[in-house]
């Protein structure tokens, strides 16, 4: 059971990651009746997050009741050259049985729009394929994304945007983007869809916040009765 809840939720971390370059500083500027992102890597950038997931499931001797865990994670930018940016990912997985858990760590470098060109991570983690054009508020775009790195090793993420408008929240601007995902594949024969709000800091594009339900199924290698989870994931920024 605490295998199948770990997996469940880095899976769902993976995919909020998958949703948005945390790591990256992007610019959202206005460009004509739309907006233009690109990212914009400073070196020395170390964007830390806490993540609080909520997960039940109907596992033999799971509990159907809704457990709450913490795993922050960490992006620190190391380095940009050449339009590659390289990125050190850490996260700290939930404690499962006794002892502390450590970091885990690995590596991916992004271009600037985002895109996994080799690291020991890519492709997958913290990354999305910016659109090349402007978006306006409520249109749409996809990012295909094949593997998800050190989080979920096999796994493949598809996942949908829209930009849906622009607010403040204690004086800070943000900008509020709609994803819906899927994904499969992956050691555990997953799959799984969910949907959910993203919160960017206009002033770099970083992430503010999110909130992520996500529903994942999961067959054994031995072809056994697959077990069904939900996550819910709510990520804020510490610094």
């Amino acid at each position: 059971m605490n295998r199948i809840r770990q997996t469940a939720i880095l899976a769902t971390i993976g995919a909020v990651l998958a949703g948005w370059s945390v790591s990256s500083p992007a610019q959202i500027a206005k460009k004509g009746d739309g907006y233009l992102m690109r990212i914009k890597y400073t070196p020395g950038a170390h964007l830390k997050y806490s993540a609080q997931a909520t997960f039940s499931t109907n596992a033999p001797n799971g509990n159907a009741s809704p457990t709450t865990l913490n795993m922050p994670f960490s992006m620190l930018v190391k380095s940009f050259k050449n339009g590659v940016a390289t990125i050190e990912f850490s996260i700290t997985p939930p404690s499962i049985g006794s002892g502390t858990p450590k970091p885990q760590t690995s590596t991916v470098q992004l271009d600037t729009l985002g895109r996994p060109v080799g690291g020991s991570a890519a492709p997958g983690v913290g990354t999305i394929g910016m659109p090349e054009t402007p978006v306006k508020i409520g249109q749409t775009w996809t990012s295909k994304m094949p593997g998800m790195g050190g989080i979920m090793p096999g796994a493949n993420v598809t996942a949908t945007y829209k930009l849906v408008g622009f607010k403040n929240v204690g004086g800070r601007n943000l900008a509020i983007v709609a994803v819906t995902m899927n994904l499969s594949g992956g050691e555990s024969g997953m799959r799984a869809s969910g949907n959910g709000t993203l919160q960017l800091r206009t002033e770099d594009g970083s992430l503010h916040a999110a909130d992520i339900k996500q529903s994942m199924t999961m067959t054994g290698r031995s072809g056994g009765s697959s077990i069904q989870a939900s996550t819910n994931i709510k990520v804020v920024r510490l610094q």
